[in-house]
């Protein structure tokens, strides 16, 4: 199970190998799927709530093609890097998004 703990006000990118460290890139789709390496896959919540209940978790949505392995830490059959986000800071990308 995991033993890290995630602060709610910050990011995390989570590496495929299953290290972690503070993300501290600009909150928009660029620089999220800059550091997942390619097109963001929102994890549902019963597999990011194990990890933190007040994150978002994103993945890259194509990563079984590229042939990236299970993120060690992640599991549950999510491959490659993953990026922690905080709620509030996904929810004020996705309303600028749409306007």
């Amino acid at each position: 199970m995991n033993q890290v703990k995630f602060e709610k006000d910050k990011s995390y990118f989570i590496s495929e190998m299953g290290d972690v460290e503070e993300w501290k890139g600009e909150h928009n789709l660029k620089s999220w799927q800059s550091a997942v390496g390619g097109y963001i896959e929102l994890c549902p919540p019963h597999i990011t709530n194990k990890l933190s209940e007040d994150h978002y978790l994103l993945v890259d949505e194509e990563g079984l093609f590229k042939d990236k392995g299970e993120n060690a830490l992640i599991r549950n059959m999510i491959v490659g890097d993953g990026l922690l986000i905080p709620l509030d800071k996904f929810q004020e990308n996705e309303k600028t998004e749409m306007l």
